[in-house]
């Protein structure tokens, strides 16, 4: 062996450890060589020691005699190569060994290669034409190169045979499963007959035919299809042919061998000569007789109407319950237009639907009624799709109906049902608010006695305290009916938000604990937002007015937290009311946004109104309200609203050269003030030592002049007297500002304007503005109005004849129902009437439709504890002119006494008119607008802002309405009435809001000239005020 031969590692040869693999997973190509002289085996092995073929190395088996070989291959018979000796212990072993193997043995798939050194006993033509082998080689001729060249063809000859083997195999299993299962396989000629030239075996099974009746020309295939279906399946057949499409189905039905029907589902190919014209058609068959069974069934039982049309819209069939619907026999109706089934009124619908079924291809879903014959007609719940062949022509219209007469009904109930409990709730309103009326009014009154000592007067506040408590949790009953009716809709308007949240702050400081910090920062937005005020201010007063009631020490905060820019023109802002109250253990936090549920007895008592209103108002901006908490600790509830951008804000405060003393030392609120202040021209004059009055007395003295002083009262106390009377003898034209918190008691005459803590400096800058420009506002006198009360209840009649009485200095005259006020009025002449609309004899309704036919003038004031939406459109309806919601406090009065006053020109002409003030200009709308903002806040100057900015806005959809009129724009002119319904309704206007809404709803069921021009001359009068002022 020479030093080559110790570096080879031979496969062993023993057959004990020799894996049984298939060829396509064993590891290696088995070779099996057959010689009778080990120097060929060890040679052979040699050459091919590093020979690879398709990533798989050589696995030699060796034999030396014919016998061995047997064996060896017998035990392998994937053996790939076998390189085989011709002359061994016979001349012809080798030839009698492949004799062997491919007769006895049944192997053509190994590759044998024969070698010889005798050539000459073995002639190469004549082997190679007797026996099966893949090469024949002498000895001297097999180089290492030649052998390596031979193996690689034997073996990729091997893998060829394999693979057939294998394809073959799976063809046959194949065939085998598609022959015993349901198809059947048939390929017929394309001739009149539909000769058949190949039909499976397994079609016997089906059809009762044998393959040799069928293929023998006995029978043709359209001998078996039913007599009716037969010019359908020629006609296809040939579209299908002339179309040069791949593959196509049919269904039809056949007769059988033995008479019985079936129908076939058909799926067909077809077969092209050697022009690629169609020959011949191979389909496959499937029962489908159970389907069609199936289908039957489902069409007479279902309990839907069915109806099959064609395209001329003639009924083709239709089931027994569709028949019923339409109150119609099922022969009667087949044949019959579709158009016949329903009302007159709704066949253009129909006829539309089914124009876009034909045209888009999809089904149409709507509703229409069906007659019924000597019956009210049936509202049905129709889909209308297209009826369409296996070739996807549409050959008709398959129609869905559900009728809905059951639903109608149901539907028509919990309407009802609903009404009902719309009505309820708002008897119950009236019920609670009528003595509630008189329980505040008359607390109000006994308030105003001199008599009254201060227990009694701490009495006194108890009452109107629980009182109001009382008011508010009716009102957020009424709201939740709203919210759970889906009646509970947003106003949205142009808003400085930054003002709506301070506001919100400002109006629960009252009910801070002494120990108590109320912090609130929020910056001022560049722009204003398109929202709802109103609804916004009353999710955070909520969650301030909780944090308040469970805070006993420490802080409370508002702040913007979040502020994320989004499409459309929209931002979503996350806002936190955060306290450092008792907190909320983690088990009772899921409760505390649900209606009625009370997070803990002790501690968190209360209704649970509040969260929930405030989260469904959220939801209703696409937010929602998320809280944090942990007992002992503190709260935080983080608010999250999309609302719309609005208009930039253009206001712009110049205090140039002014000078302004700022009395104040908290760090936050200094520099904040400072900076702003000095941003608009002020300068600003700080005093740091505020507790030594005598000092900061001096140092004002030093001043050669001073334009504003800002005195915070909570820190000079008492001493906010002595330095504001001194410096308004000093500087008698300065303007002084006083800040506090809302409950400290301390009340100064000198102040000019007076701004309670948290405010913005946008609030400060107003009452500056207006300080600077000495606006002195004078009240009406409205003594010498003269009133008529409808109340039927003496005690209501009692507590409002105080009321005007003890406010107003008013004595008005009494009517105890509708039919005495109408005669009242007909013999005296009114200012005002306020009117009960719930009366017996003669209700306030009835009443004012009555004086309405012969009085124009006078103002009719609806008074009812029914707050709904529908009450105030009844008073609307009948000629009322204003609406007031029970229980009347003393400043709804007022406000409807001087709207009263408007119209008095004696007495206007006593008035007093300061040209820079809003509200002095003399229109009642104004006067109207700012009473009803000033509800919703504390704050003078915010409320003059908002009357102006709310008087611009209807100006401006005014004017934009005029254009549209003008220019025939009924689009925009829905839109344009739409906004200021809005707008109305948000600032109080609710008499214009609902002329307003009548025009829009007008305009939404038609737009005809006497229409338009009605609405527009009823717009011109009742916005005279706005649109001439």
């Amino acid at each position: 062996m020479s030093d080559n031969d110790e570096l080879l590692i031979f496969v062993d040869d023993t057959d004990s450890e020799i894996p049984q693999l298939t060829p396509e997973k064993q590891d290696f190509w088995k070779v099996i060589l057959v010689d009778d002289e080990e120097s060929v085996h060890q040679v052979t092995k040699i050459a091919l020691s590093n020979f690879e073929f398709r990533g798989k190395r050589l696995q030699f088996f060796s034999a030396y005699t014919g016998i061995e070989a047997k064996q060896l291959i017998e035990k392998h018979p994937d053996t790939a190569v076998i390189l085989l000796d011709v002359v061994m212990e016979e001349d012809n072993t080798g030839l009698e060994l492949i004799k062997y193997i491919r007769n006895q043995l049944k192997n053509s798939r190994s590759r044998i290669i024969l070698r010889t050194g005798q050539p000459g006993q073995a002639p190469e033509k004549k082997i190679v034409a007797e026996y099966d082998i893949h090469d024949y080689k002498t000895k001297t001729e097999l180089t290492t190169q030649k052998l390596f060249t031979m193996m690689v063809t034997a073996l990729r000859s091997y893998q060829e045979i394999m693979d057939a083997i294998a394809s073959r195999q799976q063809l046959e299993q194949e065939r085998n499963i598609f022959v015993s299962g349901p198809v059947s396989v048939l390929k017929w000629a394309k001739d009149p007959g539909l000769s058949v030239v190949y039909i499976s075996p397994n079609a016997k099974d089906l059809l009762g035919y044998s393959v040799e009746e069928l293929t023998e020309g006995r029978l043709t295939y359209t001998d078996l299809i039913h007599p009716e279906d037969v010019e359908q399946v020629h006609s296809s057949l040939m579209k299908f042919a002339e179309e040069n499409r791949e593959n196509f189905e049919q269904e039809y039905r056949v007769v059988c061998k033995d008479g019985k029907i079936l129908w076939l589902h058909v799926f067909i190919s077809p077969v092209r000569d050697e022009w690629g014209n169609v020959s011949q058609f191979i389909g496959y068959i499937i029962d489908a007789t159970l389907q069609k069974e199936q289908e039957k069934l489902l069409f007479e039982k279902v309990i839907e109407g069915i109806v099959f049309t064609d395209l001329n819209d003639r009924v083709l069939k239709l089931n027994q319950t569709m028949a019923e619907i339409a109150g119609i026999s099922r022969p009667e109706a087949e044949g019959m237009d579709i158009y016949n089934l329903m009302v007159p009124e709704h066949q253009a619908l129909y006829r539309e639907k089914s124009i876009l079924v034909m045209a888009e291809g999809q089904a149409q879903r709507f509703e229409l009624n069906i007659l019924k014959s000597q019956r009210e007609p049936v509202p049905c719940l129709v889909t209308l799709t297209p009826l369409k062949d296996l070739s996807e022509e549409v050959t008709g219209f398959f129609i869905f109906m559900i009728d809905l007469t059951e639903r109608k009904n149901i539907e028509k109930e919990l309407r009802t049902s609903l009404e009902a409990e719309k009505r309820f709730i708002a008897s119950v309103s009236h019920e609670i608010r009528t003595p509630l009326s008189s329980i505040m009014g008359y607390t109000e009154l006994l308030n105003e006695t001199d008599t009254l000592s201060e227990t009694q007067k701490n009495y006194c506040s108890h009452i109107s305290v629980n009182s109001k408590h009382l008011l508010t949790l009716i009102n957020d009953i009424l709201d939740i009916s709203k919210i759970e009716a889906d009646q509970l809709e947003l106003t949205e308007t142009k808003t400085n938000l930054s003002e709506v949240l301070i506001e919100s702050g400002v109006m629960i400081s009252s009910r801070i604990q002494k120990d108590v910090k109320l912090e609130v920062d929020i910056d001022e937005f560049n722009f204003y937002f398109q929202c709802d005020p109103v609804r916004i201010r009353q999710i955070f007063i909520n969650l301030l007015g909780n944090a308040a009631k469970f805070t006993k020490s420490g802080v409370i905060k508002l702040y913007l937290k979040g502020f994320e820019e989004l499409e459309d023109n929209r931002v979503r802002l996350r806002i936190c009311v955060e306290d450092t109250g008792i907190g909320i253990p983690e088990e009772k936090q899921r409760l505390l946004f649900q209606a009625f549920k009370q997070a803990h007895m002790g501690d968190y008592g209360g209704t649970g109104l509040g969260l929930y209103l405030s989260r469904s108002v959220a939801q209703l901006m696409e937010g929602t309200i998320e809280v944090e908490s942990e007992e002992g600790v503190g709260s935080q509830f983080t608010v999250t609203l999309v609302l719309k951008k609005g208009d930039d804000k253009d206001e712009a405060h110049s205090f140039s050269g002014k000078k302004i003393l700022l009395l104040e030392n908290d760090p936050i609120l200094s520099r904040m003030l400072q900076e702003k202040l000095e941003n608009v021209g002020a300068h600003l004059i700080q005093l740091k030592e505020l507790e030594n009055t005598s000092q900061v007395f001096r140092e004002s003295l030093r001043l050669e002049a001073l334009d504003a002083v800002v005195i915070d009262m909570d820190i000079l106390k008492e001493k906010s007297l002595y330095i504001a009377g001194s410096l308004k003898e000093i500087f008698p034209d300065i303007v002084i500002i006083g800040i506090k918190q809302e409950t400290n008691p301390l009340q100064l005459s000198e102040l000019d304007s007076l701004l309670m803590k948290p405010f913005s400096f946008y609030q400060l800058a107003k009452e500056l503005n207006k300080g600077f420009g000495r606006i002195n506002k004078i009240q009406s006198d409205v003594s010498s109005l003269k009133i008529l009360l409808v109340e039927d209840i003496e005690a209501n009649r009692q507590l409002f004849c105080q009321m005007f009485k003890k406010f107003f200095n008013l004595i008005p005259d009494v009517a105890t129902n509708g039919r005495e006020a109408v005669e009242a009025i007909r013999d005296n002449t009114y200012d005002g009437v306020f009117m009960d609309v719930q009366m017996p004899v003669m209700d306030g309704i009835e009443a004012a439709t009555e004086i309405r036919k012969f009085n124009q003038e006078v103002k009719i004031i609806a008074m009812t504890g029914n707050v709904f939406v529908e009450d105030i459109q009844l008073t609307q309806q009948a000629g009322m002119d204003g609406f007031l919601a029970k229980p009347v406090q003393r400043e709804d009065l007022q406000n409807v006494l001087n709207s009263l006053m408007v119209g008095d020109d004696s007495i206007m002409q006593q008035k007093k008119v300061a040209t820079d003030d809003p509200l002095e200009i003399g229109t009642k709308h104004r006067e109207s607008i700012y009473d009803f903002i000033r509800k919703l806040s504390d704050d003078e100057a915010t409320a003059h802002e908002l009357v102006e900015l709310t008087v611009d806005e209807i100006k401006a959809l005014l004017d934009r309405s005029r254009d549209c009129f003008k220019n025939k724009d009924h689009q925009a002119l829905l839109s344009t009435l739409h906004a200021l319904k809005g707008v109305l309704y948000n600032c109080g206007l609710n008499s214009l809001g609902e002329i307003v809404q009548e025009i829009e709803r007008s305009f939404q069921h038609q737009f005809t000239e006497g229409i338009v021009e009605k609405s527009e001359s009823l717009l011109s009068q009742e916005f005279g005020e706005f649109i001439y002022s």
